[in-house]
């Protein structure tokens, strides 16, 4: 089991600052993308379109960084690893 820490409007959507996904640890983020599918679709929705890649409507960070400076869905996830969801901010 993976706890998913969300932020902002993305907690309204699971009701909670988090969620518990099952998910094996030593996989990729492509790989946990699909475990929400399963267990939360419409979170699941903000993050990763039909064809599986990133929406950009919320940004995955895995221990603190944004996949998109790793490996992007094939970043591996160590069991230790926190994993982090976050809508991008703008302001002014």
């Amino acid at each position: 089991m993976t706890t998913i820490k969300l932020y902002a409007n993305l907690r309204e959507i699971v009701g909670g600052a988090s969620i518990d996904v099952p998910f094996e640890h030593g996989g990729t983020v492509r790989d946990l993308l699909a475990a929400l599918r399963r267990a939360s679709p419409a979170l699941a929705e903000q993050v990763a379109g039909p064809n599986g890649e990133l929406t950009g409507l919320a940004h995955v960070f895995v221990d603190g960084r944004n996949v998109k400076w790793l490996d992007g869905l094939d970043t591996l996830i160590e069991p230790d690893a926190s994993i982090d969801l976050i809508p991008p901010a703008a302001g002014g």
